[in-house]
């Protein structure tokens, strides 16, 4: 009897041991990662579809991107998410949408045109950076060069900054005195013309030699 009443209780703290078992805790989730296949290198006019092609994430789900502003060339800053995770990446926006065959107009500081007539077509070359286009100094023609003292001026593309040219130190077709100068650029523009082909518009130059009074000439493009 005693035999069995202990068979019993054995049974009975089996059970009551296995009871009070926690059971195992489930498996933490696998943190959502990005993969991205390189640099992220588009056009000018490009949309967040092209831009996705350049990453997946980890568990399969949709990917989105902010912070890009697919009219500006040069390197910019594209926020990346994917469910709770959230990752920044350069996207860079190439200059060369803007390359082609264009007119070229250069005026005083009072308005007057130095480029009068015709023949004032240059072409527009695609730069050794891909945030870069190089202004010819001669123009197509190969009879006249605005710009003697250097083969061409790069305008490099900064993203959501201004563009920027570097100073130019030399003479200009249209000016006899000062003999040079040197060149600061500014008001750099650029975008969609009306024929729905991205260009550059113009830059201003201002000239400053020591002796003279600072002086300015303003340039503009249009594209054939």
């Amino acid at each position: 009897m005693k035999r069995r009443i202990f068979t019993l209780a054995s049974i009975a703290l089996l059970f009551a041991f296995i009871s009070c078992e926690k059971p195992e805790p489930e498996p933490e989730p696998e943190p959502v990662t990005l993969t991205f296949s390189g640099d992220i290198v588009i056009d000018l006019g490009s949309t967040d579809a092209d831009v996705l092609e350049f990453v997946t994430a980890s568990d399969k789900s949709e990917v989105t991107v902010s912070g890009i502003d697919y009219e500006k060339a040069g390197e910019q800053t594209a926020t990346f998410k994917a469910g709770d995770v959230t990752e920044t990446k350069t996207v860079k926006v190439k200059a060369d949408a803007m390359a082609g065959r264009y007119y070229i107009s250069v005026f005083t500081s009072d308005g007057q045109e130095c480029t009068q007539g015709d023949g004032w077509g240059i072409v527009i070359a695609a730069g050794d950076a891909y945030n870069q286009i190089k202004i010819p100094s001669t123009i197509e023609t190969g009879d006249k060069t605005i710009f003697p003292d250097i083969t061409n001026l790069v305008v490099t593309f900064n993203g959501k900054d201004d563009p920027s040219i570097e100073n130019y130190e030399g003479g200009l077709m249209f000016m006899t005195t000062p003999p040079s100068a040197t060149w600061e650029f500014s008001e750099i523009t650029y975008g969609k013309n009306t024929n729905g082909k991205y260009a550059i518009n113009g830059f201003r130059m201002d000239g400053y030699t020591a002796g003279y009074q600072d002086f300015y000439y303003t340039v503009t493009f249009e594209r054939r």
